[in-house]
This record gives structure tokens, C-alpha cells and sequence, in this order.
């Protein structure tokens, strides 16, 4: 069966559906995921002084959460993969915005640690999730557009997102920004439950297994990281 019937055009062509909502909605969950994941590191002198720590100490927070989704972000898409998209990304967002509360009003650093990683557990699924589904629902010949779209969010976490909770940080407190946060994600998994397409599971005919393109993803991944771990490096 052809999945082209399903697929949304981008704004400006006619079709069943309006593209411009759901890639704006898409892009507002990547852009608040990648700033509660960045967050911490805007935050270094308050969140020590508060929790009693070291400034490196608080920089386990963002070590964390990048290890956490490098250790289960493959296995949870495969224990999911027989689930429906839209409802599965909603849910990433309400894991990450319960577990952001978790960190904004914990009293030690191993408490917020265990929001942190509770977070990027969802946050490592969310975005498995987020680019195959976008391919689910866009055209081929206009999917390129749609990505540049939907991961400008990264983009706008580090060049507006991190720089304004900062600043408002030093206003009303790094907790009342976590909390904040949170709250918007809760909206943003809502507008997105009400507006995105149902997409079933994407569990392919043969089980998943292994297949020829595998070594190219793993190598493209590799190169990818390698860049990340740069890029952070310098960031931090």
C-alpha cells in the first residue's frame, strides 16, 4: 500500500492537511527539549550556590543527560516501535516536563541528578521519534524543507532559549525557570496531541532486523558525535 495519501504538503500547496501548524509545533517541542537539556550550563554560579555544590558538580547535569541518552535511546525505540507516533511524542514531552519539576525543587544535587536523567531518558526517545515521524507525514520532494524547519528549534535552544532563562534566572531564581519550562512543555504536548496526525507504529514487514544501510547509519553516527563532542567541549 502507498503511504503517499498520508503524507502533508508544506504550506502553500493544497492538501488535506495545513503543514505550517504541525512543523511549528514540532519545532516549538525541539526548541524547548534542547533547552531544558542545555540549561544547566547557563545556570553554573546559581544552581552551585543553591544546591551546595561545585560548578563542575552541577556540570554532571548536562553530563548526564547526555550519557543517559546515548545508553537507552536505541533500546527504547525498540521496545516501543510497535506504538503510535502522536501519542508516544505527547508523552516524551510530559515525562520531560514531570521530571524537570522533580529537578526545580529538588534540595540536593542527587535528587536533581534523578530528574536529569529521568528527562533525558524521555528526551532521548522524543528525538528518535521526531525526524522519522516528520518523514511519516511530509512528501519526499519537500521533506528537506520540512527538516530545516523542524531543527532550527536546536538552533533558536542555543541562540535565544538558554541566553533568555539566564537572564531570567537572575530575576526570579533558576527554580521558577525549571518550573516554567515545564509548564510549557505540558501545553506543547497538548497542541501537539490535538493537532499532529495519528501515525501508527513504524515496525517494519521483517522485525527491524539488521540490513545493508546499518554500517552507514552507525558510521554517520560516529562522525556526528565526534563532531558533538567538539562542539560541547567548546560550548561548555
Amino acid at each position: 500500500m502507498s503511504t503517499r495519501s498520508t503524507s502533508l504538503p508544506l504550506p502553500g500547496t493544497a492538501g488535506p492537511h495545513r503543514a505550517w501548524p504541525i512543523l511549528a509545533v514540532l519545532t516549538a517541542a525541539t526548541l524547548l527539549t534542547v533547552t531544558v537539556e542545555m540549561l544547566p550550563s547557563g545556570l553554573l554560579p546559581v544552581m552551585s550556590a543553591d544546591l551546595g555544590v561545585s560548578e563542575s558538580a552541577i556540570g554532571l547535569l548536562v553530563s548526564a543527560w547526555a550519557l543517559t541518552i546515548a545508553i537507552v535511546g536505541i533500546p527504547l525505540v525498540r521496545l516501543t516501535i510497535r506504538l503510535p507516533r502522536t501519542p508516544l511524542l505527547a508523552a516524551c514531552l510530559i515525562v520531560i516536563a514531570a521530571a524537570n519539576l522533580l529537578t526545580a525543587t529538588a534540595s540536593s544535587l542527587p535528587l536533581a541528578l534523578t530528574g536529569r536523567i529521568l528527562a533525558a531518558t524521555a528526551h532521548g526517545l522524543f528525538w528518535a521519534l521526531v525526524v522519522s515521524y516528520v518523514a511519516s507525514v511530509i512528501t519526499a520532494e519537500r521533506l528537506g524543507r520540512a527538516l530545516a524547519i523542524v531543527l532550527a528549534g536546536p538552533t533558536l535552544a542555543g541562540l535565544a532559549g538558554l541566553p533568555i532563562a539566564a537572564a531570567l534566572a537572575d530575576v526570579v531564581g533558576w527554580r521558577a525557570i525549571f518550573i516554567g519550562l515545564s509548564v510549557v512543555l505540558v501545553m506543547t504536548a497538548g497542541v501537539l496531541w490535538l493537532i499532529l496526525p495519528q501515525v501508527p507504529s513504524t515496525m517494519p514487514a521483517g522485525g527491524g532486523g539488521w540490513d545493508r544501510s546499518a554500517s552507514r547509519v552507525i558510521a554517520v553516527a560516529i562522525a556526528g558525535g565526534l563532531v558533538l563532542v567538539g562542539h560541547f567541549a567548546v560550548f561548555t
